[in-house]
């Protein structure tokens, strides 16, 4: 069952992330801005902010970072010059530059309008951005019984269907993406790019539009082929160790 997480929890929770991003060096290196929309306490943008190289003598990143929340007071910390705190709605146009990568953990899910808002993110990105989103999947299932459940101020439910389904009507790169669901764990990872397909028009996208424009996992698009829709039995996806995550389960 999804539970609300406290602050320290709630880091660790984004750690489990942000330490596989870390591994990977040429990634670290290529950008130089990061916003954690929805920054709760900051302590996923002080991460950011305070990175350095894996270098026998490490160099610090110093990336540029902007920190987005209603109540930016949830910061109790002096944040270092490089973390701009921006206290405003991540829903509205508060963000004063494009970034290289924008961190959401724990809070896409509080959007009230997901598609006005994944649109934005796609205008807030630089070109070929990042995207990197981790919620959780509000209807589960638990010793094979349905758990369905919402917390205050969540309006809409997610599973990796819908998920992409929206990443790619929003202009993001899903075919290219790197997405994960832990058996017995609610909490949906998604890792997505920026693509050069601009966000479309949700009342008249499709599927079959968006597998042809190859917006769409490979299992994605056979299941498209082979049923007219995808369907999760169908469905094999990447994360960024190089695991493969199997939905054929919605666990």
């Amino acid at each position: 069952m999804v539970q609300p997480i406290d602050v320290d929890s709630s880091h660790e929770h984004s750690l489990i992330t942000l330490e596989k991003l870390y591994d990977h060096d040429d990634f670290m290196a290529s950008i130089g801005s990061v916003c954690d929309m929805g920054c709760g306490s900051g302590k996923d943008i002080q991460w950011w902010a305070t990175r350095e190289t894996r270098d026998d003598t490490p160099i610090p990143h110093e990336y540029n970072c902007f920190a987005v929340d209603l109540d930016i007071r949830q910061v109790r910390y002096n944040p270092p010059k490089n973390i701009h705190l921006i206290e405003g709605d991540f829903d509205d146009n508060v963000l004063p530059v494009q970034v290289d990568l924008i961190w959401s953990h724990d809070s896409f899910g509080y959007s009230r309008n997901p598609l006005a808002t994944l649109k934005k993110w796609w205008h807030d990105l630089l070109d070929g951005g990042m995207l990197c989103l981790i919620l959780p999947q509000m209807m589960n299932i638990e010793y094979n019984r349905p758990v369905y459940q919402n917390f205050t101020g969540q309006y809409y439910n997610y599973n990796v269907i819908n998920l992409v389904y929206m990443l790619a009507t929003s202009g993001f790169d899903c075919a290219d993406g790197h997405f994960y669901k832990r058996a017995g764990d609610p909490w949906l990872h998604a890792l997505v790019y920026k693509s050069e397909v601009e966000p479309q028009d949700p009342k008249t996208v499709t599927w079959y539009s968006l597998a042809e424009q190859n917006l769409l996992p490979v299992s994605f698009a056979r299941s498209i082929q082979r049923r007219g829709y995808p369907v999760n039995s169908d469905i094999l996806l990447p994360w960024i160790d190089g695991t493969l995550t199997d939905f054929s389960f919605d666990r």
